[in-house]
């Protein structure tokens, strides 16, 4: 009964003051009234005012009993509200965060305000010039046309995803690693749970709005502002990913790395075509070295610090690709990619 009531509403706020008046009418006991602010009630509401039926008697069982007043015939749920949570109301409110560009779409920067990262307002020149400067950290560019997404749930994946692998790490100190297992058996047991691993690490992800892929390109210092520049570009332009990220000065999870670590991003890891989509894009701008492998993998792993060669032995890439091999001489979709690209769970 609830359900339609909140569907009309067109506000939260609305869809709250429904919530507390239809769920009062169902109980009376003190600490109800208490929990939904009754004690906190307007003087003009106070439950001292007296309805027109002080109270209502029956027969029970040859005594006579009243029934008490509840006070909900006079509360006023949304004074109530106005009162006590003024703030928390207004920012229940949509946020005014959308511009739209000369054609009247509609434009989002999940980054605005963020000194290291594109502004809506910003030419790709200007933006190039103002970060060109800055080192050991993570310099953002978002697709402005790609939609809204929910702010997902980083801290609970961080301690779930972290119990999970504490948990691995008693499974091997008891089965030992696949070097130390003893017989085929153990050995067996070890290579299963880290499959298992992964697969909740994957459907944590999911649950926790954590859905973004990624490709991997390390680019050596000489170039990495021409292919940067031409990332950034296709980016604000709605040809490439939904965001995209340069971390000049080296990774500290892959100290001997060669080269700056650009990243790529998509939606969803889960989405074969829309990996396959990239890879053809930055092929085409030229930003790929077909002596190189390159690798795709899950956003949300880097939040639990998973990274390749891990004491785990899991295996965090989605995608290792050869661009030699798959994209220069297959042009149709890369169908290798399709094959090595995990599907949805």
């Amino acid at each position: 009964m609830i359900h339609p009531i909140l569907h009309r509403s067109p506000y939260p706020s609305s869809a709250v003051r429904c919530l507390f008046a239809v769920a009062s009418s169902h109980t009376s006991t003190a600490h109800e009234r208490l929990r939904r602010g009754f004690h906190n009630s307007p003087t003009r509401h106070n439950q001292s005012q007296k309805s027109p039926e002080k109270s209502i008697k029956r027969k029970h069982q040859n005594k006579t009993v009243s029934k008490p007043e509840t006070g909900l015939e006079t509360y006023d749920v949304d004074d109530w509200w106005e009162k006590w949570y003024p703030i928390a109301r207004k920012e229940t409110k949509p946020p005014r965060i959308f511009f739209k560009d000369a054609e009247g779409r509609p434009l989002y920067n999940p980054y605005a305000g963020n000194l290291v990262s594109w502004q809506l307002r910003e030419t790709v020149d200007d933006f190039l010039a103002r970060t060109q400067n800055v080192y050991k950290n993570f310099i953002r560019v978002a697709n402005p046309y790609a939609p809204p997404r929910w702010k997902p749930a980083r801290w609970t994946y961080s301690k779930a995803g972290e119990e999970r692998l504490r948990m691995f790490t008693d499974f091997i100190k008891f089965y030992g690693t696949s070097v130390e297992a003893d017989g085929k058996r153990d050995l067996g047991n070890v290579i299963t749970e880290r499959v298992e691993v992964m697969r909740n690490l994957t459907r944590l992800a999911d649950a926790c709005e954590l859905r973004m892929g990624k490709w991997l390109l390390y680019v050596p210092p000489d170039r990495v502002e021409e292919v940067w520049r031409k990332i950034v570009t296709a980016t604000v332009k709605n040809e490439l990913g939904s965001e995209a990220s340069l971390r000049r000065g080296g990774v500290v999870s892959r100290p001997q790395s060669d080269g700056e670590l650009v990243k790529v991003f998509s939606k969803d890891f889960r989405d074969k075509a829309e990996a396959a989509r990239l890879l053809e894009k930055l092929e085409k701008l030229g930003v790929l070295d077909p002596k190189k492998e390159y690798y795709y993998k899950s956003e949300a792993l880097s939040h639990v610090n998973l990274y390749a060669h891990n004491q785990w032995g899991l295996k965090t890439s989605l995608v290792s690709i050869d661009i030699h091999r798959t994209v220069l001489h297959s042009r149709t979709s890369c169908p290798r990619l399709f094959c090595m690209v995990s599907p949805k769970n």
